[in-house]
């Protein structure tokens, strides 16, 4: 008896192996695309695969196995979002054959963090502010920082990925057509070149005397 059931134990491992194997690409693309940071992708992906193991005498017995991983993942990314924002605003995960792009725009912002000569402060500068719509209110407290002092980080962030963009290292023209780009754009991006090399203490004073 105790020889079966360790055949069924041994069985079990190499079917959770298989199911791991088959879907864990299809898993880390799904969070990836909702979550920038890798670390954090990660995280969220190592705590699906967690769950699945824990809950693993019913995911075996679903009919849709790679449909129960999707969910997991679709609820420890909103598990992830409610801790780290207060006021909640859901990055859009519903409706997809596994992965479905709604645009090009969330690709480039995807390559632009992740392959990019962006430090880690400017990644999560650039997923909480142009990915995920906090607003600069809510980005000073996180930082701990004026208001004002936040604005000129972020326009700072604006001219590296502008750099990034402009110098060719990310897009081809049709690609560009989907960055904002207007004149107003073209005007904030210039201005920030000039004011990258001066401390933000120096810009606050600046602003406060206009």
């Amino acid at each position: 008896m105790h020889k079966k059931k360790t055949e069924e134990m041994e069985a079990d491992h190499q079917e959770f192996t298989r199911l791991i194997r088959e879907n864990q690409a299809i898993l880390y693309d799904f969070i990836k695309c909702r979550i920038l940071d890798k670390s954090l992708a990660q995280d969220v992906l190592q705590e699906t695969l967690y769950i699945a193991y824990k809950k693993w005498d019913q995911l075996k017995e679903h009919p849709n196995q790679t449909g129960f991983l999707i969910e997991t993942a679709r609820y420890k990314i909103q598990d992830f979002n409610k801790k780290t924002r207060k006021l909640q605003r859901e990055i859009p995960i519903e409706g997809h054959e596994h992965i479905e792009a709604k645009d090009q725009y969330g690709k480039v912002e995807l390559d632009i963090v992740l392959e990019n000569d962006l430090d880690k402060e400017d990644k999560k500068r650039f997923s909480r502010y142009f990915v995920r719509g906090y607003k600069i209110p809510e980005m000073a407290k996180l930082e701990n920082t004026s208001e004002n002092n936040m604005s000129v980080r972020i326009n700072r962030l604006r001219g590296k990925v502008a750099k990034i963009i402009y110098d060719g290292k990310v897009f081809d023209k049709k690609q560009k057509m989907s960055v904002r780009n207007d004149k107003k754009e073209t005007h904030i991006i210039e201005r920030d070149k000039d004011q990258a090399s001066k401390p933000d203490d120096e810009i606050q004073k600046g602003t406060e005397q206009k």
